[in-house]
């Protein structure tokens, strides 16, 4: 399986996918303290680490490479701090993941599943519902593995229900499906780590009329107006023809309050040199005592 092809040395650790299989605070410990042991490794995830909306800062540490060069299947750390609490906006995924929650006793991670209704869902007593802006998301992939650059379209609103709310304890894991509309928030001191696993893409018939409709949820005229904005988006400047590190991804789904809309920056935010060192340090704290539990 390869790594990145740049091979950022950060990435050049051989045991990296062992975070993607069960929780094993050991395997983390041992990658997070070879990270340590070299400046330039140190550096190259520092420099890598980016900050995400639902309040985490990830980097990634081994991806497959396809031979277009975009990803197969990746693994990322997102680290999860009580200073950076993120925003409260359900979404969707580009790929099924699998998260392994390393956190200190006491800690949670917070998972809130949503469903969401019709277009023409009326609101019915005695059934808890709230209405939020809907935009389908046409992604562009930079092919680093690395968040997209995001091209939300905003759409109408929908009636969605809070189906569930997990609270995982410290070594636990979920798994997502990537039409799952979702939230994951944290609740705890010190600095928790998920092992982000995330498979193959998407296949592409999601991001058609018809996976839009029946499997995101949207109208037929919402799905037409997406649609016809990820085309043109393919046809503008945003990807030249013939540019080797970018490509057109797949349609997700975001979700956010009908009084301001969806709340997200279009281009990745870089982790500060700061922040990334004191997460860094705290998740070898936290692996280092997670180690005695199993």
């Amino acid at each position: 399986m390869a790594l990145i092809d740049s091979d950022p040395i950060h990435s050049a650790y051989g045991d990296a996918w062992e975070l993607a299989g069960e929780p094993n605070p050991q395997a983390l410990y041992d990658y997070l303290t070879w990270l340590a042991a070299d400046s330039e490794r140190l550096e190259s995830a520092i420099s890598s680490m980016q900050w995400f909306p639902p309040g985490f800062n990830s980097f990634l540490v081994a991806r497959e490479t396809l031979p277009d060069g975009s990803t197969g299947q990746s693994i990322q750390l997102n680290f999860y701090h009580e200073d950076f609490p993120g925003n409260e906006e359900p979404h969707g995924h580009s790929r099924n993941a699998r998260a392994t929650w390393y956190a200190l006793p006491g800690t949670r991670q917070i998972i809130s599943r949503y469903a969401v209704l019709d277009p023409d869902a009326p609101e019915i007593d005695g059934v808890d519902v709230d209405e939020y802006a809907v935009a389908g998301n046409c992604i562009v992939d930079l092919k680093d593995g690395r968040r997209p650059l995001y091209n939300p379209v905003d759409l109408d609103t929908r009636l969605m229900v809070k189906n569930s709310v997990t609270s995982v304890a410290p070594l636990g894991s979920q798994t997502f499906n990537s039409t799952e509309v979702h939230h994951v928030g944290f609740d705890g001191p010190g600095v928790a780590i998920s092992a982000h696993y995330k498979g193959p893409e998407e296949i592409p018939e999601l991001s058609e009329l018809a996976g839009l409709v029946y499997y995101k949820g949207l109208s037929i005229e919402e799905a037409e107006k997406v649609v016809a904005a990820r085309a043109l988006l393919a046809r503008s400047a945003t990807i030249p023809a013939g540019t080797a590190d970018m490509r057109l991804g797949p349609i997700t789904m975001m979700y956010g309050s009908p009084d301001t809309g969806i709340s997200v920056e279009s281009a990745p935010a870089k982790t500060s040199t700061a922040t990334a060192e004191m997460l860094i340090e705290g998740a070898i704290r936290t692996s280092e005592k997670l180690k005695k539990f199993v």
